[in-house]
């Protein structure tokens, strides 16, 4: 932990000097920059905002390089279907600086790639952290933009003050805007055109041999502890899934402890309808399995964004750490062959009303709610999640298989 606080400490010191002494290219060349912080899920609603801008940047005769995590650019390629786009894999700007290495490795990439040169950039800072602006301030542009929410934490609030030093435009959002409004902010800075929001349809990737079976798959992974629901839960949930409906249950994701994958299969062993792929599936086969499922099961997660896309029904178990940012959708217009994810929330209490919502965009999960807190400190899930019970689920699956089958 303190080698951590350590190298976050001279990421930002490294980020000052950076900022202090940033180079600026004279020459415009043409090339412009979209830097993506964030995962899968930020990448597949920010797919349609980047599509339009390519096609800005074809009728501008500009050449667009859009930089994200590795997962992330791979999903965009399947959905953005074009070679106008050049992808740059990039996971130091998100990784955790643990240890002197992981540091060095920043820094060498950082010094490998400060010496392209860049007539625009712009950052789409979905999460804002010490590491990623420290990348961005480094890269040599004309002119540099960012989009962020605006941060309440103070530790972030350091880090968005260097930033807006850096940036020739900071523009900055309330965490009540929708993630996918908030993307097309992000391409109006191309001068794109207004264009209706909607649902990203993927294409089919491969004929894969599950296509036929009933089953239904469940996501019981986050890359946040904060945000999973309870093991517990999910073995009770799918426990009452096998004896109510005729579909098997796959276990998908990849964000799992061997421990906990034992607790499903230890549970499951004599159960001939259950089966786990947590882990075993390459992106493609995790795509079309989902596609093919009954119904998709997941908490916030790209599993979610991914079956809406795929045209799954995806019942999303969340709570109001993000306010509305993320569920439910705000679409202008339908596509066909996709779906919009039904989300379930506590039902114990209006979580409207809730005083700790959006507690993710003040930096402190709990916050305003000692109990939730100190509960998050522990590693166990936020109470508005917890607090969401198997027979909420259950009640709302079942009234969406009595709708489908009228």
């Amino acid at each position: 932990m303190l080698f951590k606080i350590y190298y976050n400490f001279l990421v930002l010191i490294h980020t000052l000097m950076s900022v202090l002494k940033k180079n600026v290219p004279k020459v415009p060349n043409g090339n412009i920059l979209l830097v993506i912080i964030g995962g899968i899920g930020d990448g597949i609603l920010a797919a349609q905002a980047i599509h339009a801008m390519s096609e800005q940047c074809c009728k501008k005769g500009k050449q667009l390089f859009v930089m994200a995590g590795s997962p992330v650019c791979a999903i965009l390629k399947m959905f953005i279907n074009t070679d106008d786009i050049n992808y740059i894999s990039n996971d130091y700007m998100v990784c955790q600086i643990k240890s002197r290495r992981e540091y060095n490795l920043l820094n060498e990439e950082i010094k490998s790639f400060s010496i392209k040169e860049w007539e625009q950039v712009i950052v789409q800072f979905n999460t804002l952290n010490s590491r990623a602006v420290f990348f961005t301030v480094n890269i040599s542009a004309i002119c540099r933009t960012a989009l962020t929410y605006y941060p309440i934490k103070f530790t972030k609030k350091v880090v968005y003050c260097l930033m807006k030093r850096s940036f020739n435009q900071v523009i900055t959002v309330s965490d009540e805007l929708k993630q996918m409004q908030f993307s097309k902010k992000m391409a109006k800075v191309m001068e794109v055109q207004d264009y209706p929001i909607k649902i990203t349809h993927l294409p089919r990737q491969m004929e894969y041999n599950r296509y036929g079976e009933r089953y239904i798959t469940v996501a019981v992974d986050s890359s946040n502890s904060i945000r999973r629901w309870a093991i517990e839960k999910f073995i009770e949930l799918i426990e009452c899934l096998l004896k109510k409906y005729p579909f098997d249950v796959i276990l998908v994701g990849v964000n799992v402890s061997q421990d906990e994958i034992a607790q499903y299969e230890i549970f499951f062993r004599n159960e001939q309808r259950f089966e786990n792929r947590i882990g075993k599936l390459s992106l493609v086969e995790w795509i079309e399995l989902i596609r093919g499922a009954q119904f998709h099961i997941g908490v916030d997660s790209g599993s979610i964004h991914i079956a809406a896309s795929v045209g799954t029904q995806a019942f999303c178990l969340t709570g109001v750490w993000d306010n509305v940012r993320f569920f439910p959708y705000q679409i202008d217009m339908y596509e066909d062959k996709t779906k919009e994810p039904i989300c379930i929330y506590r039902q114990d209490v209006d979580v409207t009303q809730l005083t700790c919502s959006s507690c993710n965009a003040r930096g402190i999960y709990g916050w305003k709610n000692q109990e939730c807190y100190k509960q998050c400190r522990s590693g166990h899930p936020c109470l508005c999640l917890s607090k969401i019970e198997v027979n909420d689920v259950l009640k709302v699956i079942d009234q969406y298989m009595r709708r489908e089958a009228e």
